[in-house]
């Protein structure tokens, strides 16, 4: 019997960007064209600078209207690399937006596209003779997608977004000795809130509340403000809990382009090994010609009041949930243990039951049960179904532990009645309805390549207490 197992690691995965406050698209795909006007958008960060194998991210976002209509469009490009882990996505979005009343609106967004992420094995600091690592730099192209939701009322916006909506698995394997990684997609969620305030005729203050989760990981909750300066330039500060604090400083340039910079320090232990972050937003608006012959100011300052009036000019802003401080090659080198270590339980296991494989097959010919003849049970015996049997107790613990491990079974031992074999079993019976469904369930529930043999169902007679 050969058994594979794949073991999930855990990383930084969606690409950290700060510029969310200025560029919603970023982090909700509902926000894809509604503020009414066509962007354009280059990233680029360097996160943690000067720790080796830090993230690096490069992003490329454009959206807008489609024509005079509620729908939007957008396209976001990201390629980020964190240590050996490379990640390079594409995805269209679209939007729609229902007017609820002159007050409300409500609008949807979902994002389709490609991840193809990249494990460089051979990055990996390691012997490299060993057969049971992965030389080479693989990569896998999966199917994924992003959705998202924003209510505004009045001057409040409440968004709700989440991504890697369908939680692939993207598997890297070595044929040669049965190992192999499996990198999972958790699903990120997010939820955001603000509210802008004129101070007065020039000055404008937007607080901003972030709430970010992930599977498996805690809560997150990000506080920021960004103070903006009539149409010329803003700047915005953020208190990143238990994680950074971070300040940006940007500035529109004419009509058409803008520049913004930020930069975050680190509050956690990370501040010792790294300076901080950098980060810069390089953006162009694409503005419609005027058929009257008005110039193309007097239209973008038309666009900007007619924002202000429908407050339809609210950033929310979503950032990366930052992993722990392990590196991604510690963890390979600690998964790459528990597999040594689990193989070497299922070769003992193996060569051990193969002595008795002959004995075992009369065995069980002669004590399991005909369910096809077996019309009911009789009440005098108890029945269990067997999902394996060994002659030492050693060798049924063995096995218990590994199904407990590789599967959602919590299977028990027993002895046969005349002492010879210990029976390892998943369920004990009380009907012959239930042990053919129990059976069915081992087969639907991928349940089993980690059982010997076939499952079966053996009687054994109850002592007088239990009758």
């Amino acid at each position: 019997m050969q058994v594979f197992f794949i073991h999930p690691l855990m990383a930084q995965q969606t690409p950290l960007l700060s510029h969310y406050y200025y560029n919603p698209y970023l982090i909700n795909p509902a926000m894809a064209g509604q503020l009414k006007e066509t962007r354009a958008f280059l990233f680029y960060r360097q996160q943690w600078a000067g720790m080796p194998g830090a993230p690096q991210t490069q992003a490329l976002t454009v959206d807008g209207p489609l024509s005079d209509t509620r729908f939007g469009l957008g396209l976001n490009i990201n390629n980020d690399l964190t240590n050996i882990v490379g990640r390079f996505s594409a995805m269209l979005s679209s939007s729609y937006l229902v007017r609820l009343t002159e007050d409300q609106d409500l609008s949807f967004g979902l994002s389709l596209g490609i991840l193809r992420n990249d494990i460089k094995f051979d990055k990996i600091r390691g012997d490299l003779t060993d057969a049971g690592l992965l030389l080479n730099a693989e990569n896998r192209t999966v199917f994924d997608g992003n959705a998202g939701l924003s209510y505004r009322f009045k001057k409040l916006r409440i968004g709700f977004a989440s991504e890697q909506l369908f939680n692939k698995s993207i598997t890297y394997s070595n044929a040669a000795d049965f190992r192999g990684v499996s990198y999972s997609l958790v699903r990120h969620y997010l939820v955001s809130a603000q509210y802008p305030f004129q101070l007065n005729e020039n000055w404008e203050l937007t607080p901003l509340l972030v709430l970010r989760e992930a599977q498996g990981l805690p809560a997150q909750l990000d506080v920021n403000a960004t103070l903006k300066y009539k149409d010329i330039g803003w700047t915005n500060v953020v208190y990143r809990h238990q994680s950074g604090v971070a300040m940006a400083l940007g500035f529109n340039v004419g009509d058409r382009f803008m520049i913004s910079y930020n930069y975050e320090l680190p509050t956690s232990d990370l501040r010792t090994a790294t300076s901080g972050s950098h980060e810069v937003m390089l953006g162009m608006r694409f503005l419609k010609k005027n058929s009257g012959g008005s110039s193309s100011k007097s239209i973008n300052s038309k666009m900007l009041d007619e924002f202000r009036r429908d407050n339809s000019a609210q950033y929310e802003r979503l950032d990366e949930i930052q992993q722990r401080n392990e590196t991604l090659n510690q963890e390979l080198v600690a998964y790459k243990k528990i597999i040594d270590e689990q193989n070497s339980e299922i070769e003992k296991l193996k060569k051990s039951m193969g002595t008795v494989d002959e004995e075992l097959k009369l065995t069980i010919d002669q004590l399991k049960v005909d369910l096809q003849r077996e019309g009911s049970f009789d009440k005098t015996f108890n029945y269990y179904l067997i999902i394996g049997a060994v002659r030492t107790l050693p060798d049924a613990k063995a096995f218990q532990k590994i199904i407990r491990r590789e599967t959602r079974i919590k299977p028990e031992i027993i002895q046969n009645d005349n002492q010879t074999w210990y029976f390892v079993y998943s369920d004990q019976l009380k009907s012959v309805s239930e042990a053919r469904q129990k059976i069915k369930e081992l087969d639907s529930n991928n349940i089993r390549p980690y059982i010997i043999g076939n499952p079966w169902v053996y009687k054994s007679r109850k002592n007088t207490k239990e009758q």
